[in-house]
């Protein structure tokens, strides 16, 4: 699809170039001089011109692993991924810590980070407490998480899809006041671990609930990496008949190989749809890099440091392991990044 396999030879060629740079800064022009097949051009016309990256490896990689990470070793990850070149980087949740040990020191996280300046820093509030200690942590951004799944939803917040979207017009509410902007979240937007595939048109009705409630960015989240083109496309059409394109996020995750395609399958239906900048959110190590990759193919590049970026991984490992924290690795940290292509 879409010319991939010649496109991925191409685009594992120019990783290596880059690994190449050592800590060197990236230049756009080092690439655009070079020449690519009038098929590769046909898919490159429809990636966005630019991208960003909103990390979350400090929250979603971290919070379900067993071991607990020093909030010191926390602050410094946060701190080498703003160093990076990220614009925003999702540092913890205000859940609860009975639920996520793992993310109990989310105040102590957020008065550390307060003073670093070149990124923003949303945070998880799962209800209307969760946003209220946010705030008074500091937090200038929050997120709400619904699913797409009625029994994901039980089992993963502990309450139906209605009673969530009760939740969250809540803290929207609240939110609004205080002018705090809040993404939405959903999960299981193709497939669910219990139920199975999931009705793209269950997918919009969520989204359209958040889109109401004021959401400012509503995200598409396949959790468990079972979407291929050929789900996310038609899920993605019914989206977009209730929500405007430019509130729009995906976000995926490579379980089966499947992301980097997803993404490039989403581009297109969002540039078909697209009046206004266009965001593209997805959670991948690999996407990670292949996304960046891609712009570089095509001239272009973000100023976010690559070589910094695959760093973190180590950084992270090596401190953690005196603490007994061995299981952690590469997919639980700066590759648990989102990836945001802006179409103009």
């Amino acid at each position: 699809m879409f010319g991939l396999h010649k496109l991925s030879r191409q685009m594992r060629n120019v990783k290596g170039t880059l690994a190449g740079f050592g800590g060197g800064k990236f230049e756009a022009s080092y690439l655009s001089s070079r020449n690519f097949s009038t098929q590769q051009h046909r898919v490159l016309k429809d990636i966005p011109e630019c991208v960003k990256i909103v990390e979350v490896g400090p929250r979603d990689g971290l919070q379900n692993e067993k071991n607990i990470v020093p909030t010191a070793v926390k602050v410094q990850l946060i701190q080498m991924l703003v160093s990076s070149g990220l614009p925003v980087v999702e540092p913890t949740s205000f859940v609860s810590p009975k639920w996520v040990p793992q993310l109990a020191d989310a105040k102590d996280v957020m008065a550390a980070i307060r003073n670093i300046e070149g990124a923003r820093f949303p945070v998880l509030t799962p209800n209307l407490k969760g946003f209220e200690t946010a705030v008074a942590a500091g937090a200038k951004e929050v997120a709400i998480f619904a699913s797409a799944s009625e029994s994901f939803s039980k089992s993963n917040i502990n309450c139906s899809i209605e009673d969530s979207l009760v939740r969250y017009s809540d803290v929207s509410i609240a939110a609004r006041k205080l002018s705090i902007p809040v993404r939405g979240y959903i999960s299981c937007v193709v497939g669910c671990p219990v139920e199975g595939k999931i009705s793209p048109s269950q997918v919009a009705y969520v989204a359209k609930e958040l889109y109401d409630m004021g959401c400012s960015e509503i995200s598409l989240g396949d959790t468990i990496g079972v979407g291929t083109p050929g789900t996310v496309i038609p899920m993605l059409e019914a989206v977009l008949d209730v929500v405007p394109t430019d509130k729009l996020a995906v976000h995926f995750h490579d379980t089966y190989g499947q992301a980097l395609s997803n993404i490039l399958a989403s581009l297109q239906v969002f540039r078909i749809h697209a009046g206004k900048c266009k965001d593209l959110i997805s959670r991948c190590g690999k996407v990670y890099s292949l996304i960046i990759d891609i712009e570089n193919l095509k001239g272009k590049y973000d100023k976010v440091h690559l070589a910094l970026i695959k760093g973190q991984g180590g950084y992270l490992i090596r401190p953690c392991q005196l603490n007994g924290l061995r299981g952690l690795v590469w997919s639980a940290s700066s590759s648990c990044g989102y990836i945001v292509a802006k179409m103009k």
